[in-house]
């Protein structure tokens, strides 16, 4: 069946390019369109842990499906979370992130004594924030991971700076970058498959004007055919 299908393509090599840059030039014009219309949904009605997760959102107003923010301090070696300013500088960042996202929840070593929060060589700490969900969608509030990042710019633990991570910090961060866009992405991989069907079809074994002969391209054809099945 291979066989028969590679020389079907061989013998309408016109047609077989005209479909694909057909193909990329739909592709280009509704790609955008299209992406927009993706959706994520983790609802699971019924089980144990979307009930509990529904239920954390009914209480609280946050959580629950929705990830949190994530402020990380890593202290430099001879300083630990028992360090002076520490607690009171991980509450202030609670307090940062509940002034900038009203509604947030937060908890941190700082407010529990949790050592769940700590490493296990104690100079790592953390701070989990849940700030009210934008939609339904999981992983969409980035607008609530750029004011947090913006209100803890700067902002510093005993000395050590506080970075933010979480699934939304995350996925802001990674599609603020300025690479190229999906536009452009889908346009330069429809050129890439016309260069190579080009390519291929413009060889001097295929080419109607090229010096091999008509039985010669025939039997090389046949070759392709039959070392491609």
């Amino acid at each position: 069946m291979l066989t028969s299908i590679t020389r079907w393509v061989l013998a309408h090599r016109r047609v077989v390019t005209g479909f694909w840059v057909l193909v990329t030039l739909v592709g280009v014009v509704t790609i955008n369109s299209s992406t927009h219309r993706f959706t994520q949904s983790f609802s699971v009605p019924g089980r144990e842990g979307f009930e509990t997760n529904s239920r954390i959102l009914h209480v609280y107003g946050n959580g629950g499906n929705y990830p949190p923010l994530v402020p990380v301090v890593s202290f430099p070696s001879g300083k630990t979370v028992n360090s002076p300013g520490v607690r009171a500088g991980l509450l202030g960042v609670e307090s940062a992130l509940g002034r900038a996202l009203p509604g947030t929840r937060t908890a941190s070593y700082a407010d529990t004594g949790n050592r769940a929060f700590v490493s296990r060589d104690g100079r790592t700490t953390f701070v989990l924030a849940y700030p009210p969900p934008q939609s339904l969608s999981f992983g969409s509030n980035a607008a609530a991971a750029k004011i947090a990042a913006r209100a803890l710019s700067g902002a510093t633990v005993a000395g050590t700076p506080v970075l933010l991570t979480g699934y939304d910090a995350l996925n802001q961060q990674g599609s603020g970058g300025s690479g190229p866009g999906v536009l452009l992405e889908g346009m330069l991989g429809g050129l890439g498959a016309l260069a190579v069907l080009a390519f291929v079809f413009a060889s001097r074994a295929f080419t109607l004007g090229g010096p091999c002969t008509r039985r010669c391209r025939r039997q090389n054809g046949e070759s392709l055919a039959t070392s491609l099945s």
